[in-house]
């Protein structure tokens, strides 16, 4: 069971590689508008710009947007995305706002996903404030992840800020390259 967790763990790290019959043989199917296509039939790839907006819970609730740079590729048997994202998360009900920079890689194969994140946040409200360094890890396919993190920080100045958080967050492209 052991091998089986540090299996799908290093896998997701390095996004489930697979090769395609396009790899291997050099052909290729023309551009098709949101996918560059290439390979067998199943084969997508996609390098875009989006939003991701998310929700987090934790002792209070975060809702955060943002904008992202990823890059995703899936086929018959599995996929991956990786991506950076800088957004803001706002509390509505205590005043806080965090503006965040992510990095994220998220991987399935076949209907069983994983994703990992580290955050950078800058927490403030009115005159206090906290930087917050949060690993994350989840569940995930593609696009849509559900994750729990741990923040870590120096000096913990903001009301309703725990250590505990989980967050629920979907890639919505805007831009495809």
């Amino acid at each position: 069971m052991r091998t089986i967790i540090l299996c799908f763990v290093f896998g997701v790290a390095l996004g489930f590689p697979h090769w395609s019959h396009a790899q291997i043989f050099g052909d290729s199917i023309p551009d098709r508008g949101l996918y560059r296509w290439s390979g067998p039939r199943f084969y997508q790839q996609e390098n875009s710009i989006g939003l991701l907006p998310s929700i987090q819970m934790g002792q209070a609730l975060y809702l955060g947007l943002g904008v992202a740079r990823a890059c995703f590729s899936s086929g018959e048997g599995g996929g991956r995305g990786s991506g950076f994202t800088l957004g803001l998360g706002v509390n509505p009900y205590d005043g806080v706002f965090a503006p965040k920079l992510s990095l994220w890689t998220t991987g399935h194969v076949f209907y069983f996903g994983g994703y990992l994140g580290l955050n950078g946040q800058y927490y403030f409200q009115a005159n206090r404030s906290t930087f917050v360094f949060r690993p994350e890890i989840g569940i995930g396919y593609l696009k849509v992840f559900l994750s729990y993190g741990y923040n870590f920080w120096g000096k913990n100045d903001i009301d309703n800020l725990g250590h505990h958080s989980i967050t629920l967050g979907y890639y919505h492209t805007i831009i495809p390259r």
